[in-house]
């Protein structure tokens, strides 16, 4: 994330909500994924699996379009 806000600023508005699956089952549960991290906009899901810095920055630039 810090290499990606270097690179585009911008990208470091785009409020993220973190949190552990198994801690937060109720929530997780509403959710269609297999691997973590996902990321979602909504109930669109934007990433999902090992992140790279492009499918993250991808996934961060579609969020602030939003």
């Amino acid at each position: 994330m810090e290499e990606i806000t270097a690179r585009r600023p911008e990208l470091g508005k785009v409020e993220i909500d973190r949190m552990e699956e198994q801690e937060r089952a109720d929530i997780a549960d509403q959710y269609d994924y297999y691997y973590v991290p996902c990321f979602f906009l909504g109930k669109e899901k934007l990433m999902e699996g090992v992140p790279s810095a492009a499918t993250v920055e991808q996934a961060l630039g579609r969020a602030l379009e939003a």
